[in-house]
Order: C-alpha cells, then sequence, then structure tokens
C-alpha cells in the first residue's frame, strides 16, 4: 500500500483508506473540506438507518454535501454494494471511506477497482519539513509518549477497536483476550518472544496466540518481526519480536503516558519509534522491504535487519543512550561480513528517517 497525504485523498472522487486512526484522519479531513456529511458506521444505530436506504435514497443523502466520509466500514456488511454503487450509479458522489482492516480495505479495492492507501497519521518527514531540526528535536520527548497524532484528544480509541466489531466476517470471539495480548505484547515491545509464551499469558494455545497478532498486525496495531537466520550455530531460528506502529498505541496498552524523564523504559520506546518510523517511511517510499532481527543464544542481538526487493541487507543496532561505544555483535559480523551495520541514536536518527 502507498501511505497518502489528504491533498491526494481530495484529488480523487473515491478513496478507499486503511488507517488505524479513524478519528485523526476524520479530523484533518474535515479541516481540509468546506463540506462534508460524515457517517461513523461503529454506531449501530447509524448502521440500522443507513440498511434501509435503497439505491436512490442513498445517492441522494451522499450528494447532500460536497463529500460524504464513512468511518469504521468493515462494520456495514452492504458497504461493498455500496461502493459499487457510488462508482457506477447514475449520480456521481465523492466518497472517502476508511476502515481499521487492512484486508478487508484491500479487498473493497480490489472489488471497485480502486486502490486501497494508508494513513499513518502525522508523518516524521513532513514534520521536520515543517519545524525544522531543532523544534523537531524537542517535539521527540512527545512523540516518544503519544505517537504522531499532533491532537492528543484523537489518539486511539480502544473502545472502537476493530476486534469488537459484531459482523461474521470480522468477528473475534474473545475480544478480551485481545486485549490481554497486547497488553503483553507492549511490557515486553521488541523482546523475543514465542506464541506458546503469549498463549500462555492470555489463556488461549499457540495457535490462537498466532492468529490474534496476525490480525493486530492486520489492523496496523502491531508489527511481528521474524528472526533472521542462515541457521548458522547459536541463531536463533525460531520466535518473534512485535513492535507497535505507534508509540501512542504502545503506551495506550502499557497504560502510561508520563514523560521520559519519569519513564524507565525509555530505551524500549525509542526502540519502537525507531523501528515503527524506519517501516513507515519505506512504505510511503513505496519500497517492498522485509524486516527482521538477529539474535544468538550468546545473547547477541541486532535489533533490526532489513532486506531490500533486490536483496541487499542492512542491519540496525538501537540505542537511547549509552556510556560506551557500542560495537555490532561479533557473531553477526563473522556470519555475515557483508552487511552494513549502522547504530541508530538520537545524534544521527535524522538520517535514517528522513
Amino acid at each position: 500500500m502507498e501511505e497518502v497525504n489528504v491533498n491526494q485523498i481530495l484529488n480523487q472522487p473515491i478513496s478507499l483508506i486503511f488507517t488505524p486512526f479513524p478519528e485523526e484522519l476524520m479530523r484533518v479531513l474535515i479541516e481540509n473540506t468546506n463540506a462534508a456529511n460524515i457517517y461513523d458506521c461503529s454506531n449501530p444505530s447509524l448502521v440500522k438507518t443507513l440498511l434501509q436506504l435503497n439505491e436512490e435514497e442513498l445517492l441522494f443523502l451522499c450528494s447532500q454535501a460536497e463529500w460524504s466520509i464513512f468511518s469504521h466500514v468493515e462494520r456495514l456488511s452492504v458497504f461493498s454494494k455500496m461502493l459499487e454503487l457510488f462508482c457506477n450509479g447514475p449520480t456521481k458522489v465523492q466518497v472517502i471511506a476508511m476502515g481499521q482492516s487492512q484486508s478487508h480495505m484491500e479487498k473493497l479495492g480490489t472489488l471497485a477497482q480502486i486502490k486501497t492507501q494508508v494513513f499513518y497519521a502525522a508523518n516524521f518527514p513532513e514534520l521536520l519539513q515543517n519545524y525544522g531540526v531543532f523544534q523537531s528535536g524537542d517535539y521527540l520527548s512527545k512523540w516518544l509518549v503519544y505517537g504522531m497524532i499532533m491532537d492528543e484528544t484523537y489518539r486511539f480509541n480502544r473502545t472502537k477497536a476493530a476486534w469488537f466489531i459484531k459482523s461474521k466476517t470480522q468477528r473475534i470471539n474473545k475480544p478480551d483476550n485481545m486485549e490481554k495480548t497486547l497488553v503483553f505484547l507492549a511490557n515486553r515491545v521488541h523482546k523475543t518472544l514465542g506464541y506458546n509464551e503469549i498463549g500462555s499469558w492470555c489463556g488461549m494455545d499457540n495457535e490462537t496466540a498466532q492468529r490474534y497478532v496476525d490480525k493486530l498486525n492486520d489492523y496496523g496495531i502491531v508489527v511481528p518481526l521474524a528472526s533472521f537466520s542462515s541457521r548458522k550455530r547459536y541463531e536463533y531460528v525460531k520466535g518473534i519480536r512485535v513492535g507497535f506502529w505507534d508509540n501512542g498505541i504502545l503506551n495506550t496498552y502499557k497504560n502510561n503516558f508520563e514523560g521520559i524523564d519519569f519513564r524507565a523504559d525509555v530505551e524500549d520506546l525509542w526502540k519502537n519509534w525507531i523501528i515503527s518510523e524506519k517501516i513507515k517511511k519505506d512504505v510511503r517510499e513505496q519500497k517492498k522491504n522485509r524486516y527482521f532481527f538477529w539474535q544468538s543464544h550468546t545473547r547477541q542481538n541486532m535489533d533490526l535487519v532489513v532486506i531490500s526487493e533486490t536483496g541487499e541487507k542492512q542491519a540496525f543496532i538501537v540505542v537511547w543512550r549509552s556510556k560506551r561505544a557500542i560495537s555490532p555483535p561479533p557473531l553477526f559480523l563473522k556470519y555475515y561480513p557483508e552487511i552494513q551495520v549502522q547504530v541508530i541514536s538520537p545524534s544521527n536518527y535524522l538520517s535514517l528517517l528522513s
């Protein structure tokens, strides 16, 4: 998927947007449109009303404002038929539809022959351009805690999360277990785990734990990294590390929005922010990279290994502050001398993300 900005959205008559942040995108769209009708499909009463409309009534409704904006569309079972009507009906309307499931939005895009795009809230290069290097440095402590949402009142709303959907196609049988999974992952962010550990803590089997992590990835909440290995001696072959797409979501499930001066987990916040913003930057640039971690059984670690579409490899060690020089793991250098290793800290992160 291609990350999209507001101007791109407003320059096409029908837009399909996958986003974990529908409230933030709604705020930005309202600021940039003169007239828009909002339809929040997380509201059961609204869904019931929409289901009762025939095609003529629906087109009339959507022609009453310059834009019709639908959010949480995966909760509206007939939206695929509505989308077909918007694209091919006798009355031309301008519609923006956003959903919290990437696979669902891509399926809608395939049916309507429309490219689905993604919105991850404010992106770092734009903020760097707007604020400059020094002011961006001042904002860094805020981004590590609240994530990239510009207005904190519109940050991730867990009460409207996709796993609370009551639909046959999207339903999670035990949404409380999904919440438990997120609490577990947030407190072990970018630590090497097995699905058996996740399942044991959350009261479910390994297969269900893996399915939940896959779902959370589809919802744009977490990003799982597999282990990088050529099956050499001492290398981890199995296991995953799980990060969060946004630090605001991470801290929601840590239940902690204290400033970084009062946090013992700043290293975790920094590592998560760097890795997620690096991946989002690659998405924005339409790079089809693959992402891994590396670890040995002798406790040597590489935080991120990136393999490009052409097979080129890069490796990154992410550190917040260190009183000593950080050297790459000797075992990694021995096994993979051809891979360039970078140490990323607050003193040089701009070159990675801008």
